[in-house]
């Protein structure tokens, strides 16, 4: 019987600054336990998706249960 791959659902909201002008500032929200990071970069949003998926010990998280 073949494994399912471990799936994850992240929200990332990103917004201009005060003057209007692009700049690398939000958040990304975990949906399944609800956790919130603010982000000001790209590399701070890839490395808090791959803590995520990888979980602490740097092997890949156990799938939450619940509906599937």
């Amino acid at each position: 019987m073949a494994t399912r791959p471990l799936r994850k659902v992240f929200i990332v909201r990103l917004w201009a600054d005060g003057d209007g002008q692009w700049a690398w500032q939000g958040e990304v929200q975990s949906a399944d336990t609800g956790d919130v990071q603010r982000i000001h970069s790209a590399g701070e949003l890839l490395d808090y998706l791959q803590e995520r998926m990888t979980g602490e010990s740097g092997s890949p998280a156990l799938p939450p249960t619940g509906l599937r």
